[in-house]
């Protein structure tokens, strides 16, 4: 996924994201945009039951212990886990969508700068 001119590592991303708690699962993928040049990272999360999840506090929290380059700008919670085929394989293609549901970093206006 490049971000910002950087090549990121989406199991980078994954493996700080799955230490988070509350998180169960967590796949980030690349989402390019209309007109812009690089990708953003969207991550894909399951929690853990009844686990809480504030997608502020988690961004903050994954900026504190990462670059910036790696803090997702979209996230998505699957309540009832992730779309699957037939196979057991995840839909990559679905997860990879801005739904309704998809949490924007943009949108509420939070912004790191880089350490």
């Amino acid at each position: 996924i490049r971000v910002s001119g950087e090549n990121v590592d989406p199991i980078a991303v994954q493996d700080a994201a799955n230490v988070y708690e509350g998180i169960h699962e967590a796949i980030a993928v690349g989402i390019r945009l209309p007109d812009v040049s690089d990708d953003e990272i969207k991550l894909n999360v399951t929690l853990e039951k009844g686990a809480e999840f504030d997608p502020v506090e988690f961004s903050k929290w994954m900026a504190e212990r990462n670059p910036v380059f790696m803090v997702p700008r979209f996230i998505e919670v699957y309540e009832n886990g992730f779309p699957m085929t037939a196979s057991q394989k995840i839909k990559v293609a679905e997860i990879k969508e801005i739904t309704e549901k998809t949490w924007d970093r943009n949108k509420v206006g939070l912004k790191f700068r880089a350490r």
